[in-house]
């Protein structure tokens, strides 16, 4: 089993990411600070930043908790769990962003509910695809035959299109302390970096497993050979 990559995997991975969201989310408590009231918060941005705190408590604790037990069968569950966890953990991170815009509308009693509600929608849809793409990798549906590489890269160009909405976003948005220029600079940059640590992660799983079913030899072990493992 590829140890390294787990071990990579486990804690440096997610976690930092996990931190750097709560950070923005703390960050935007500074509205309090300015004169917003918990009272004057829109409801769904209460909802929401609850949620995201409870999303990233699995990726943070990863920091806190040690097993240096794991039998191989337990490295391949931890894996899936951890990649789970970075699908999650890069979605918060550019609609964090967006997030702390939101707390600053609030505060300076701008509504920007249907643009929030927009971001919403645009980030599942990318991930979506996101994840999609990322299954074609692992496995080839019946239906789609020696057709997986031509949808993997329709899905890539359909996923490339939040760009595109972005910058038409951008133009629509009210400008709110003269922050909107440093919301979509950091989106942008922030949905770049998902999409990179999505493929950091993605190899990460795959050496994970592929050490799994595969020998150092580079052949595909037998069931009996799985079992000896666990």
């Amino acid at each position: 089993m590829d140890r390294e990559s787990y071990e990579y995997f486990k804690k440096i991975g997610t976690p930092a990411i996990g931190i750097f969201i709560l950070c923005i989310l703390l960050f935007s408590c500074i509205t309090y600070k300015a004169g917003l009231t918990w009272e004057e918060t829109p409801l769904y941005l209460k909802v929401s930043s609850i949620v995201m705190i409870i999303a990233l408590i699995p990726s943070i604790c990863q920091l806190f908790i040690k097993r240096n037990f794991e039998t191989p069968k337990q490295m391949m569950i931890f894996s899936k769990v951890f990649l789970l966890d970075a699908y999650i953990c890069c979605f918060f991170l550019p609609f964090s962003m967006f997030q702390l815009y939101a707390f600053i509308a609030a505060l300076n009693k701008v509504d920007i509910k249907d643009f929030w509600y927009l971001n919403l929608i645009v980030l599942i849809l990318w991930m979506t695809i996101r994840l999609s793409i990322n299954f074609l990798l692992f496995h080839t549906p019946k239906f789609l035959g020696d057709n997986k590489f031509i949808a993997i890269l329709i899905l890539k160009f359909l996923g490339s299109g939040i760009y595109l909405e972005k910058i038409i976003e951008f133009f629509m948005i009210p400008d709110i302390e003269e922050n909107k220029i440093r919301l979509y600079f950091g989106q942008f940059v922030f949905i770049l970096a998902s999409h990179a640590c999505i493929l950091v992660y993605i190899k990460l799983y795959a050496n994970v497993t592929g050490s799994y079913y595969y020998n150092d030899e580079g052949k595909k072990r037998s069931e009996e050979e799985i079992k000896q493992l666990t």
